[in-house]
């Protein structure tokens, strides 16, 4: 799966969900130049570990999501409890 323009990928700070993420697609051909670390540890670090300066020819912030179970568990319970509050939801038994 490739979606991003490579050029554009060379010239932005990378941030990942997963360490998964840098074997796939997109980022499997990008040099470690613009690699700044996992979500998480951006989160933990603040905003100086994002914003330091890695190298002066990085002038975007790409974050690249392949996608974890939790993510998708997540999503589905907050789209089950909307459905409810409005009362558009279905409950079957299977």
């Amino acid at each position: 799966m490739h979606e991003l323009d490579f050029d554009l990928v060379s010239r932005c700070k990378v941030v990942m969900d997963t360490k998964e993420a840098r074997d796939v697609g997109d980022l499997r051909n990008a040099n470690d130049n613009g690699f700044v670390g996992l979500l998480g540890d951006v989160i933990a670090g603040g905003d100086e570990f994002l914003w330091s300066d890695y190298s002066t020819e990085l002038n975007c912030t790409l974050f690249k999501s392949v996608g974890t179970v939790i993510q998708d568990i997540i999503t589905a319970d907050a789209v089950i409890r909307k459905a409810r509050e409005l009362g558009v939801s279905t409950n079957f038994d299977f």
